[in-house]
């Protein structure tokens, strides 16, 4: 489920799945092309913003901390924004931004941890 709100006439879709399958398989449902995203970890949480042409999703189920389940969802979702990045790179940076062009990548921000 989702839950949906309208920030300064911005649509903010907050995923309120509680396993990342279904966040996952909700996300690989989002057909609107990416202009960034956002990951970010912090006292073993990860959060993940992906700003699209139409709207905001919040996502936060995935994880960067480590290799596992969650982290390689995370690398599934990213690749269906069309951001190719391996799970080596996610899980030793674990808080990034990513800036696309035209549906491209055109810039990482990050610090390695």
């Amino acid at each position: 489920m989702e839950r949906v709100e309208y920030v300064d006439r911005v649509k903010h879709v907050w995923s309120e799945y509680r396993t990342n399958d279904e966040e996952l398989a909700f996300a690989l449902g989002i057909e609107e092309e990416a202009e960034s995203v956002d990951v970010s970890t912090k006292d073993g949480a990860t959060n993940v913003t992906v700003f699209t042409t139409e709207a905001v999703y919040h996502f936060g189920t995935f994880r960067a901390d480590y290799v596992g389940h969650a982290s390689r969802s995370l690398v599934e979702l990213l690749k269906h924004f069309r951001i190719n990045l391996p799970i080596e790179y996610v899980v030793a940076h674990q808080t990034f931004h990513i800036y696309l062009t035209a549906g491209k990548l055109s810039q990482v921000n990050a610090s390695i941890r």
